[in-house]
């Protein structure tokens, strides 16, 4: 769970999951606090059922999808579900130019530097706290399913991945939170953001 970092914030805290699948799945949302008499699963779009039970909410996917499970129409409380398609071409740990980062804790620091030609690959279940730099360097990239935090920082202290004057920079898949200021800084070109999760003020 994420709380709000910031005053203008409209929900005050954000529950979210995110998991891997092929085929159909069934997902379940138990809320903890208080019981509830409607919910509905976001976008409105996609049409997807929710099905009532005590203080649970169960609804069907046979596609990947990131949704919201709202309850009683209270924005001030979402839950965010973020399934996601198997992953594919998964970095080599054992490559010199793979850092890779296993599921676990890490604290890399407020000014983790990557070079060029390097991969960094936020394993699933891996939780990153620190922040990813890089200045006049190409080809670059930052993917996996892992999660990189900035929890440690306070308020208007920096951007979680900055990246200056560099080229060809790929960052996919992973998930972003607790940022204390901008979660993204890219100046160069030749730039590619995709599948990127974000959860901040």
């Amino acid at each position: 769970m994420t709380k709000a970092q910031w005053r203008s914030n409209r929900s005050k805290t954000t529950s979210w999951t995110s998991f891997c699948f092929s085929g159909k799945v069934t997902v379940k949302v138990t809320k903890l606090q208080r019981t509830f008499s409607t919910c509905r699963i976001l976008p409105s779009s996609y049409r997807i059922k929710a099905r009532i039970a005590g203080n649970a909410v169960t609804f069907e996917l046979d596609k990947p999808r990131k949704v919201a499970v709202e309850f009683d129409n209270d924005i001030t409380h979402p839950m965010l579900v973020f399934a996601e398609e198997l992953e594919q071409n998964i970095p080599d740990q054992n490559n010199t130019n793979v850092v890779y980062f296993a599921p676990g804790v890490h604290d890399i620091g407020d000014a983790y530097s990557i070079s060029s030609n390097k991969t960094v690959y936020l394993a699933g279940g891996a939780y990153v706290k620190g922040k990813f730099k890089s200045n006049y360097a190409n080809n670059i990239k930052i993917m996996g399913r892992g999660i990189l935090s900035g929890e440690q920082y306070a308020h208007k202290t920096g951007h979680m991945i900055r990246f200056r004057e560099c080229r060809n920079v790929l960052i996919e898949g992973i998930t972003i939170i607790n940022s204390p200021e901008f979660n993204i800084s890219l100046r160069g070109s030749n730039h590619t953001v995709r599948n990127v999760k974000m959860i901040g003020w």
